[in-house]
């Protein structure tokens, strides 16, 4: 419920109520009944509804329904192994095997071997120049 502000114009009295959007202006003064008007710069106290992430994905996904919705994680697995498909294009392109595996996936060897092999330094380097 917004709360409204009212000014008199003849003793310049300013009040502010709470009112209902739907309820009718007032049109007198309490303290001296003369006519009045509503103040609109005064601050209305209303509640703003904020969106978060998982309001909004919640409702696109119920605007979505269930086929649409399918259809899109359809459209993003298609476009995650095409991505998935040229970053390994890249790497073989460059030279870089890849171990293909569970836990492993898109390590290269010489990565594996180096933690395998425990050496802290070497893994350093490797990290800081990827040689």
């Amino acid at each position: 419920m917004p709360l409204r502000y009212y000014e008199c114009s003849k003793c310049d009295h300013t009040f502010s109520v709470f009112q209902s959007l739907h309820a009718k202006l007032k049109k007198r003064c309490p303290k001296c009944k003369g006519k009045i008007y509503q103040d609109l710069t005064g601050i209305s106290t209303s509640v703003k509804q904020y969106n978060t992430v998982g309001s909004v994905a919640e409702r696109n996904t119920k605007e979505l329904g269930t086929y649409g919705r399918d259809a899109k994680e359809q459209e993003l697995q298609q476009e995650n192994e095409k991505l998935r498909k040229k970053k390994d294009s890249i790497l073989e392109n460059r030279g870089i095997k890849t171990i293909k595996g569970n836990k492993t996936s898109g390590v290269t060897e010489k990565a594996v071997k180096l933690v395998e092999s425990g050496d802290k330094k070497a893994i350093k380097r490797y990290i800081m120049t990827g040689k």
